[in-house]
C-alpha cells in the first residue's frame, strides 16, 4: 500500500502544469469586439497549448467549449494539453512552424469561448457603440465631434428603417423626400397585401385597378376554400357552378367520414348504396 502511493505521488508531481489566463473583452482597431475568453497561460512552449475545443465556435462555427483536457485537434486519442505533436504531422509542436502560435517565453495558444463576462470593454469605445445602436445607455457628452455625427447618421438610418416597416415610432419629419417616398411605396406594398389577405385593416381606397382585381380574386379563392371546408362563413352565391359541384362532393365525403365515426350528427340519407354497405361491416 505504501508503495502504491509513493508512485501516485511521484505520477502526480511529474505531470505538466496547465495553467490558464482571463482575457479581457476589447474591441479590435476594426471594431470588432472580442468577448473575454480563457486560454493557456504563456509560457516557454506550445506544446502544453489547449487548442481549440473540437465544438467551440472558433473551431466549427457554433457549439459550446468542452474541457482543456478532452480537446483533440488530430484526433488521435490524446488531448492537446498533453499532446506534443498536436497537428500529428512528425514535428514537435514546439519547432512546428504551422503551429497556432510561435514558439518562445510568448508562446499563446488558441482562444476559447466565454467562460463569464469578466470585464467590459473600454468604456469610452463601448459609450460610442451603444450610442450609435440607440441604447438608452448613450451618453452623448462623452462623443468626440466625429462619433457625434457618425451617431446621428445612424439614428436617421435607423428612423427610416422604422419608418419604412410602418412601426409607430417613425418620425417623418426627419425623412429625406427620397425617403419619405419609399416609406409611402412600402405602405402603398403593406396594405396590398393586407388587403389580398383579407384582413380588416385593409384600405380599398388606395388600391390600384390591378391591385383591387387580384384582391378581388384572391378573396373568391379564400371562399371556395371556405365552403369546400364546410366553414360557417361561406358565400355560396360567390361560387362558380364548378366550384359549387367541388364543394357539394366535398360535404357528402364529409357526411360519409362523420357517420363511419359515429358522429350524431350524420345524415344517412346523403349516403349512397356503397356507403351504407361500408358502414355495415
Amino acid at each position: 500500500m505504501y508503495k502504491l502511493l509513493i508512485a501516485l505521488l511521484i505520477a502526480v508531481f511529474c505531470l505538466p502544469t496547465f495553467a490558464q489566463v482571463n482575457v479581457r473583452g476589447y474591441y479590435r482597431k476594426d471594431g470588432t469586439y472580442v468577448a473575454p475568453h480563457i486560454r493557456s497561460a504563456p509560457n516557454s512552449t506550445k506544446a502544453d497549448n489547449y487548442g481549440p475545443s473540437s465544438s467551440s465556435p472558433l473551431y466549427t462555427g457554433r457549439g459550446s467549449v468542452t474541457s482543456p483536457s478532452t480537446r483533440d485537434a488530430d484526433r488521435d486519442g490524446v488531448a492537446n494539453m498533453f499532446d506534443f505533436d498536436d497537428d500529428n504531422d512528425g514535428i514537435s509542436d514546439d519547432a512546428d512552424g504551422s503551429q497556432s502560435s510561435s514558439g518562445g517565453a510568448s508562446s499563446t495558444s488558441f482562444e476559447s469561448i466565454i467562460s463569464s463576462p469578466t470585464s467590459s470593454a473600454p468604456s469610452a469605445q463601448k459609450n460610442f457603440y451603444d450610442c450609435r445602436l440607440g441604447n438608452y445607455v448613450c451618453d452623448r457628452s462623452k462623443l468626440t465631434p466625429q462619433q457625434l455625427s457618425e451617431v446621428e447618421v445612424a439614428g436617421l438610418d435607423r428612423n427610416f428603417y422604422t419608418c419604412r416597416a410602418g412601426n409607430y415610432s417613425c418620425d417623418r419629419s426627419k425623412l429625406t423626400p427620397q425617403q419619405l417616398s419609399e416609406v409611402q411605396v412600402a405602405a402603398l406594398e403593406r396594405n396590398f397585401y393586407t388587403c389580398r389577405a383579407g384582413n380588416y385593416s385593409c384600405d380599398r381606397s388606395k388600391l390600384t385597378p390591378q391591385q383591387l382585381s387580384e384582391v378581388q380574386v384572391a378573396a373568391l379563392e379564400r371562399n371556395f376554400y371556405t365552403c369546400r371546408a364546410g366553414n360557417y362563413n361561406c358565400d355560396r352565391s360567390k361560387l362558380t357552378p364548378q366550384q359549387l359541384s367541388e364543394v357539394q362532393v366535398a360535404a357528402l365525403e364529409r357526411n360519409f367520414y362523420t357517420c363511419r365515426a359515429g358522429n350524431y350528427n350524420c345524415d344517412r340519407s346523403k349516403l349512397t348504396a356503397t356507403q351504407q354497405q361500408q358502414l355495415r361491416r
